[in-house]
């Protein structure tokens, strides 16, 4: 409120002004170029960098975002298959989790869960990662696991692993 970034109304509800909505927009996507700046032109594994770019967002100026940019090629999406604000157009994410596919079904990675560094070294090893196309082999609702086939690899998780990866609709 006192920067101006947020505001309170009445019932107490706390909403994004224009500035705070575009604040929050430029840390996003300086924390998703950083991202990509460590994987991509560094060669920092891939699911070592969200971490990692938490150190270094606060730190990119303007003109260093804008060198950023020009060096990758205006990535539109971070090495977890998230848009970057002001570089992407593509405003909509898939609300589809490996939850909702049916066995059988090929479908196509969308974007995974970024924040926890063990799971995503875990999807590494699977090498479940956006672009990769996947298909349920097996499902036991009552035992809560999945069977995936990734490429030419298997492999088991629970289903509140299947809920952190996101598919869009058909592989093609």
């Amino acid at each position: 409120v006192r920067d101006g970034f947020v505001r309170i109304d009445r019932h107490r509800t706390v909403t994004l002004t224009d500035a705070g909505l575009e604040r929050a927009e430029s840390m996003i996507r300086r924390h998703r170029l950083a991202e990509c700046l460590l994987v991509d032109l560094l060669g920092l594994d891939w699911w070592r960098a969200y971490d990692e770019a938490h150190l270094i967002e606060h730190a990119i100026s303007n003109e260093t975002e804008r060198l950023i940019l020009a060096r990758l090629g205006c990535p539109a999406r971070s090495p977890f298959g998230y848009p970057i604000p002001g570089v992407s157009s593509e405003a909509r994410l898939s609300r589809r989790t490996l939850e909702d596919v049916d066995v059988g079904e090929p479908a196509v990675v969308e974007r995974v869960f970024e924040e926890d560094a063990d799971l995503l070294a875990y999807f590494d090893g699977a090498t479940i990662r956006p672009g990769a196309t996947i298909q349920i082999v097996e499902r036991s609702r009552t035992l809560g696991m999945y069977t995936v086939q990734v490429d030419d690899e298997t492999t088991s998780f629970a289903a509140a692993v299947a809920a952190r990866i996101w598919v869009n609709e058909r592989a093609s």
